[in-house]
C-alpha cells in the first residue's frame, strides 16, 4: 500500500471532508491498511485481512481487519500504521474517529495519535458493550488525553496513528479481534444525519439476480455492504440507510457487481465524474427516492429502463 492511499485514508481534514467517509474498510487491497505488531511475540510483523466472520447486523461487510494480541503479551502490545501516512493527521477542527469492531469479550479499545519530533501525543480508550456482534466505538477528539498533560487532539496535527486492543491487560490466552470502517465525522456534521429510503422497480429487469444492493461514495463503493430487500414480492427493493448531510453518488447493482445500472452522461439524475456516470443525491433531510432500474423515471412511470 502506497503512502499516497494511506494520506487519503488517514489524513483527518475537516476541510476536504465533508461528511463522515469509511476511510478505511478492507473491500479491496486499496482500501485497507496493516498495522505493525509492537509488544507481542509478533513484534515487526503486520496485522491481516479476511473475511467477514459474521457478515450481519451493524457489518455485512466482506473483508474486515483481524487484529491479534498473543497470550502474555504487554499490557501496552498495539500496532501502528505502516507505513505512517505521507502527510499530518489534521485534527485542528474537532470532530470523532469511529471504528467498528468485533470482540468475544468485554475488553476496550484504544487509540493513539503521536505527534511529530516528539511531541504531546493523544490517547483514549473506549470499552466495548457488546459481544458476538459488530457494535461502532466513537473517539471524541475533544476529549482529554490519557497521557502527558491530558490534552485534547482538537487543535493539533499528528504524524501517526496507533491502535491497542485491550489496552492495558497482558492476556492469559491468545486473543482475535476484528475491525472495520474506520471513518472520522467532522464536528460541523455530527447532528446532520438523516434516513434516506433507496428503492428500485426491478419489474422491467429481464435477467436472473440474487440480491439488489446500493453502491456508492455512501459505503466505498462496495458490492455487498448495502443489499436491498423485496419482502412482499412486489418488485420493488429498499432499504433506509442514515446519512450525514450531504452529496453522493450512487447506482444500484446485483449479486457483488455482478450487474450494474449503465448511464449515459446527462441523464438528469446523474452525474459524469471522472467518465463514470452514476446517480446523484443530495441529502439534507430525511427522504425516499424510488427508481425504475437503470432508469431516471420514478417508480410508478409508464416509461423506464430494463
Amino acid at each position: 500500500m502506497t503512502n499516497k492511499i494511506l494520506t487519503l485514508l488517514l489524513c483527518l481534514s475537516i476541510g476536504s471532508m465533508l461528511h463522515a467517509q469509511a476511510v478505511i474498510d478492507f473491500e479491496s487491497d486499496e482500501s485497507g491498511i496493516t498495522f505493525q505488531y509492537f509488544g507481542s511475540s509478533l513484534e515487526g510483523s503486520l496485522s491481516a485481512s479476511l473475511d467477514n466472520p459474521n457478515p450481519t447486523g451493524l457489518n455485512t461487510s466482506a473483508r474486515v481487519g483481524e487484529f491479534l494480541k498473543p497470550a502474555g503479551s504487554q499490557t501496552w502490545a498495539g500496532g501502528f500504521g505502516n507505513p505512517a501516512p505521507a502527510m499530518a493527521i489534521d485534527a485542528t477542527a474537532g470532530g470523532q474517529i469511529c471504528v467498528k469492531v468485533h470482540f468475544d469479550h468485554i475488553g476496550n479499545l484504544g487509540i493513539k495519535l503521536e505527534q511529530p519530533n516528539e511531541g504531546e501525543n493523544w490517547v483514549t480508550v473506549q470499552e466495548n458493550t457488546t459481544t458476538g456482534a459488530w457494535e461502532e466505538l466513537c473517539f471524541d477528539l475533544s476529549d482529554p488525553s490519557l497521557e502527558d498533560s491530558n490534552l485534547p487532539a482538537t487543535g493539533r496535527t499528528f504524524a501517526q496513528m496507533v491502535v491497542f486492543f485491550d489496552f492495558g491487560i497482558s492476556p492469559d490466552t491468545d486473543q482475535t479481534y476484528y475491525y472495520d470502517d474506520i471513518t472520522y465525522q467532522g464536528v460541523e456534521n455530527m447532528s446532520s444525519t438523516s434516513d434516506v429510503s433507496f428503492s428500485v422497480d426491478m419489474n422491467g429487469y429481464d435477467g436472473d439476480f440474487g440480491t439488489v444492493h446500493i453502491s456508492g461514495t455512501l459505503n466505498g463503493w462496495s458490492g455487498d455492504s448495502n443489499p436491498l430487500s423485496d419482502d412482499d414480492g412486489d418488485g420493488i427493493w429498499s432499504t433506509t440507510l442514515p446519512l450525514v448531510d450531504g452529496a453522493y453518488e450512487y447506482k444500484f447493482t446485483l449479486d457483488n457487481w455482478s450487474g450494474q445500472e449503465e448511464f449515459m452522461a446527462g441523464e438528469p439524475c446523474t452525474i459524469t465524474t471522472d467518465v463514470f456516470t452514476n446517480r446523484i443525491i443530495e441529502v439534507a433531510g430525511d427522504t425516499e427516492v424510488c427508481f425504475i432500474w437503470n432508469s431516471c423515471d420514478a417508480c410508478g412511470s409508464d416509461t423506464g429502463g430494463g
